[in-house]
């Protein structure tokens, strides 16, 4: 299986300047700029998203071809672990191709033909060249046609375990082991008002099925713990004219995801009939749906932290509506047959008919799969905030907070996505399916969901706090973020005017923690030693601090040593057989993203009653030994992972790039997510970040980590990655010229 470095730079097309291909109109234009990002130019819209569809195939045919195989469950036929078999698994039970191809059928026509575009685009490039990715070489990849619905599936699977159903097992696994005042302890953003959680006794008795089926207890595959890589959170916001250099606004941001190899998003520019517009696509997706500038609008998102997924009990047999057995094919292994099973509420995701019970899953994503791709098109023509909020009333999935800018100088903000009716108690835990108690009775009306523009204070922030207030009069979440993100941002803005696309820039790169200065004063009272390396820290965790070390590894070994007093129950993941193992999240991220409000209110109740003081004093001993005098960029290096990762030294060695030491945390706006009580390494953070100048396109700048291209023989594979880590931004509209493609009919 070995790879050279003849194999990887073959992989490399040598494409001429111009092209004969099928599919095409009229001639498309492809330019590569500095960093290798295409820039196309096309005469129709057909042509546009072909265009782009083989431009994505050229950089990223192994990204397309890994996210189509995850959605359709298939990858274990590559890459035989454990950890893909239960991921494929997951995908079949869910049954996401089948709601994919229903998501398509449902489409508008245009929709639709831009999608097949889109796939007529891969497959030509897949025609042009007999270059393959390293990965192809590597596992044996074999080449298969693209169609329309893929799109629907890429988008459904980087969603559909991106929400909120695995905190609602959780939640069932806390309320099984510690009772239901327990439950609202392990909320994100701190306990709400209310004391405990009321939990009735339908609700219990639901959660006691699943003990009783036995799902609670099932026995774990080794290497099968949870991985925590889908730690999800973005920032974005706008600035309005009144207060930048220019007059008009500025919009920035950065979404947080899981760092891959290779990046999650892909730049972009296309210009075809009423479209011109730059941005972030995922690969396989047409369109740049969560973040661009057009001529004359730009637009961000970040989840909105709201519930549209919930679980239901179910009662088996009797709940099926269908049943199938599907085979899951394992490179190197047996095949692995999956009872694939759904009940009125949707796909059965945990359990089946052996175990008499079983968990549905509802989510919109599922009854409405890829509705969201009906705005790519009306959210690139838009001229304004207005049109664009209109667009964004056929936004399905993810829930999203999108900030709005124009340039006639407004800003604007809207929740979008279709968030269910239900009973108020879905949003916490799994509830019965037996009877209609819990059934949605429709959504949020689209105009009954948060909105504001033009505000006074002249600026708009989104960083996955709560974005209603308790006089709001619908269910949108249980949970959100803590402010600690938003408090920073709206800091820096302050009240200043005369802002610059430098400065909104500059504030991608804040490393300030709240909660660890917080936390400070709790270490130097536990250990003398830490009052020296504490001495006049402000706050900020930046990679050269000893400072910032000693906080980070202090609340690591602390997320360690409360996981450790946890019943058992908690601490290993029951469903590891049963959930994709990258989505879920340890026990150990389940305390550290609450610990911080537990130390605060000196809550001991999860703890059963142990104080803090010498936990603290524990794990800074701890910290203080670890370290040896480290700073923060020494223990806390940015670690994208490849899905290949570990098959071959060799390939290997091409697909694990670092960035070395890199600043920020958890809670900075300077996301650089570690996973506490595991390692102090940033597994997930930025994955782009951009400021789009609506009054001078020239001036919008964006960087991504490691490049435009997933070949690793690539000058544009890793480039980027130096000043994504230090947040130095290129300009969008580079207009350096490396190589120009021309696609004929």
């Amino acid at each position: 299986m070995g790879i050279n470095a003849f194999d990887a730079q073959a992989a490399l097309a040598d494409l001429p300047a111009s092209l004969t291909v099928d599919g095409v109109e009229r001639a498309v234009r492809i330019r590569r700029d500095g960093l290798g990002v295409p820039h196309i130019e096309a005469s129709t819209i057909a042509d546009l998203f072909f265009g782009q569809g083989f431009a994505t195939a050229h950089d990223r045919l192994w990204h397309l071809e890994w996210d189509r195989r995850k959605a359709l469950g298939r990858t274990a036929e590559l890459i035989g672990s454990a950890a893909n078999v239960v991921t494929d698994s997951f995908h079949r039970r869910a049954r996401l191709g089948e709601r994919a191809r229903a998501g398509y059928a449902a489409l508008d026509d245009e929709t639709r033909a831009i999608l097949d575009a889109h796939a007529a685009g891969i497959d030509a490039y897949q025609a042009a060249t007999a270059a393959r990715p390293i990965e192809f070489q590597a596992l044996g990849c074999p080449d298969e046609p693209w169609e329309g619905w893929h799109a629907v599936a890429i988008f459904l699977v980087r969603h559909v375990t991106f929400a909120t159903w695995q905190t609602k097992l959780w939640n069932a696994r806390v309320l099984a082991a510690l009772g239901p005042d327990a439950v609202g302890r392990f909320r994100s953003e701190g306990r709400s008002g209310d004391a405990a959680v009321i939990v009735p006794p339908g609700v219990r008795a639901a959660v006691g099925a699943l003990v009783d089926a036995g799902l609670f207890t099932a026995s774990a595959v080794a290497g099968l713990e949870p991985l925590g890589l889908q730690q999800s959170g973005s920032n974005a916001w706008a600035v309005h004219g009144s207060r930048t250099a220019s007059g008009l606004p500025l919009v920035a941001g950065d979404p947080h995801r899981p760092f891959e190899v290779p990046n999650v998003y892909y730049q972009v520019h296309l210009v075809g009939p009423g479209v011109d517009a730059a941005g972030f696509s995922f690969p396989g997706v047409p369109g740049v749906p969560h973040f661009a500038q057009t001529a004359r609008t730009a637009w961000a998102v970040t989840n909105a932290m709201a519930d549209y997924q919930d679980l239901f009990v179910e009662r088996l047999p009797d709940a099926i509506t269908d049943r199938r057995v599907e085979t899951v094919q394992v490179r190197d292994g047996d095949d692995v047959e999956v009872e694939c099973l759904t009940t009125r509420h949707g796909p059965v995701v945990l359990g089946g008919t052996a175990h008499g019970a079983g968990v549905a899953l509802a989510s919109t994503g599922l009854v409405e799969a890829g509705g969201s791709l009906r705005t790519i098109l009306p959210m690139l023509r838009a001229h304004t905030t207005a049109e664009l909020d209109a667009a964004l009333a056929d936004w399905v999935e993810p829930a999203n907070n999108v900030v709005l800018a124009d340039a006639d100088g407004h800003i604007a903000y809207r929740t979008a996505g279709r968030v269910p009716l239900r009973h108020p108690l879905n949003a916490v835990l799994p509830v019965p399916g037996h009877d209609d108690t819990h059934d949605w009775t429709g959504h949020i009306p689209d105009d009954a969901l948060p909105r504001a523009a033009d505000p006074a204070v002249g600026a708009i922030v989104t960083a996955n706090q709560r974005v209603t207030a308790r006089d709001y009069p619908y269910l949108l979440n249980d949970d959100a973020a803590a402010p600690n993100r938003a408090e920073r941002i709206w800091a820096r803005l302050g009240d200043r005017t005369g802002l610059t696309v430098d400065d909104q820039a500059a504030i991608h790169t804040d490393a300030s923690t709240l909660p660890g200065l917080a936390l400070a004063p709790r270490i130097v009272a536990a250990d003398e030693r830490a009052a020296a390396v504490l001495r006049g820290w402000d706050g900020s965790m930046a990679a050269d601090s000893h400072a910032a070390a000693l906080v980070g590894r202090v609340r690591h070994e602390l997320c360690r040593l409360v996981v450790e007093r946890l019943p058992a129950a908690l601490r290993s993941n029951p469903f590891a057989t049963w959930e994709p193992p990258a989505t879920a999240l340890p026990a150990e991220i389940r305390v550290a993203n609450s610990i911080g409000h537990w130390i605060a209110d000196d809550d001991t109740t999860v703890l059963g009653g142990a104080p803090w003081a010498p936990l603290i004093a524990a794990a800074t001993r701890a910290a203080i030994e670890s370290l040896d005098g480290s700073s923060w960029g020494g223990v806390h290096e940015a670690t994208p992972l490849h899905p290949a990762r570990g098959l071959d030294d060799a390939l290997d060695a091409l697909v694990r790039p670092t960035s070395g030491p890199v600043a920020g945390g958890s809670d900075c706006v300077m996301a650089m997510n570690q996973m506490g009580g595991l390692t102090t390494n940033a597994l997930s953070g930025s994955t782009t970040r951009y400021v789009w100048d609506l009054a001078d396109r020239s001036r919008s700048g964006w960087v991504v980590p490691l490049g435009a291209s997933g070949h690793p023989a690539s000058a544009h594979f890793r480039d980027q990655t130096g000043d994504w880590a230090v947040g130095r931004l290129h300009p969008v509209l580079d207009p350096t010229t490396t190589s120009e493609l021309e696609l004929r009919p």
